[in-house]
C-alpha cells in the first residue's frame, strides 16, 4: 500500500520524509491516534509542521502489523485534520494475526467480561497504552500464558493502567510459579524445605509486582491462596501477607504448597 504523494513526500520538494530511528513520544501516540480510528485527529501545535513524518510512521507500523488502509495527510495551508481517505483498519483477510494481535483481542473479551474490575477505565485508553509500550504487552503476555489471567484493575494513579492477576483458581497456573516461599529468607530460614521458587523474586524475575494486600481486595482467588506484597515490620515476625477466598491475612513465608502463588501486579504509564 503506497501513501499519497502528499503524505509520502514533503510539502516542499519531491524527497521522501526521513523518520529518524529514534521517533519522539509526540509522534508515537498522534501515530496511534490514527491507527485507532480516533479521527479526524487534530494535529497540535507542535506537530502541525510534521504532520508528513507522523503519516509515515502510521504507514510503517500498519505495514508490519499487515493491515490495509489509505490514508491522506493535509496539504499545506489546508486543515489540520488526518483524515481516512478508504481502508479498513484490521488485519487483512490473507494474512494471519500476529501473536500480539490475537493476544490483544483475548485480552479486550476479558476486559469486556470482568467491568466490575476496572470501572470508569476505557479500553480505548487501555489499547493505547499498550501499543504504547511493547515491553508490557510481553510482559503480560508471558503472564497470560502462565495462567494468571492478567487484567486491569482500579488504579489510585489516573496516570496509570493497573493489570493484576484475575486468575480464580490458583492450580490452573503454571506449576513452576506455585510451591513457592514468599523469599529466600525464608528459606534461609528453613533450609530443610524444597520450594520451587520465591514469590518476591519470580516477579523481580519477570519485571512485575507482588500485589499489595488493598489491590487484592478487589478481587479474591477462590482456590488456592496467592502470595501479597509484606511490610518490613510484618517479615520480621517470620510471616507475610496472603490473599485467599477470606481475604488477607498472614502465615509463615516459609509455607509453599502447591496451591499457592502469588499475586502478579504491573503499572503501565497511560499513553
Amino acid at each position: 500500500m503506497a501513501l499519497a504523494e502528499d503524505t509520502a513526500r514533503s510539502t516542499g520538494g519531491t524527497d521522501a520524509v526521513e523518520v529518524s530511528e529514534a521517533v519522539s513520544p509526540e509522534i508515537k501516540v498522534a501515530a496511534i491516534q490514527v491507527i485507532l480510528s480516533e479521527l479526524p485527529v487534530e494535529v497540535s501545535e507542535v506537530l502541525r509542521g510534521r504532520r508528513e513524518e507522523i503519516m509515515v510512521l502510521v504507514q510503517r507500523l500498519l505495514d508490519s502489523a499487515g493491515i490495509e488502509g489509505a490514508f491522506s495527510a493535509p496539504k499545506a495551508g489546508e486543515s489540520n485534520e488526518v483524515t481516512v481517505e478508504q481502508g479498513q483498519i484490521g488485519a487483512p483477510a490473507d494474512k494471519e494475526l500476529s501473536p500480539e494481535q490475537a493476544w490483544l483481542a483475548q485480552f479486550k473479551a476479558r476486559f469486556d467480561a470482568l467491568p466490575q474490575l476496572h470501572a470508569g477505565v476505557e479500553w480505548a485508553d487501555v489499547e493505547k497504552s499498550l501499543l504504547a509500550d511493547q515491553e508490557a504487552v510481553r510482559k503480560l503476555m508471558k503472564l497470560d500464558a502462565a495462567g494468571f489471567e492478567m487484567n486491569v484493575f482500579r488504579a489510585k494513579n489516573d496516570g496509570e493502567i493497573q493489570f493484576r492477576t484475575a486468575q480464580t483458581d490458583v492450580t490452573k497456573i503454571a506449576e513452576k510459579y506455585r510451591t513457592i516461599m514468599y523469599d529466600k529468607k525464608a528459606h534461609t530460614d528453613f533450609p530443610g524445605y524444597s520450594p520451587n521458587n520465591y514469590a518476591v523474586d519470580i516477579a523481580a524475575s519477570l519485571g512485575v509486582e507482588v500485589a499489595d494486600k488493598e489491590l487484592y481486595e478487589q478481587f479474591r482467588v477462590q482456590n488456592g491462596w496467592v502470595w501479597l506484597i509484606t511490610d518490613a515490620v510484618t517479615r520480621k515476625t517470620g510471616d507475610a501477607f496472603y490473599g485467599s477466598r477470606g481475604g488477607v491475612s498472614s502465615a509463615g513465608a516459609r509455607d509453599h504448597r502447591a496451591v499457592g502463588s502469588f499475586c502478579a501486579a504491573l503499572r503501565v504509564k497511560k499513553a
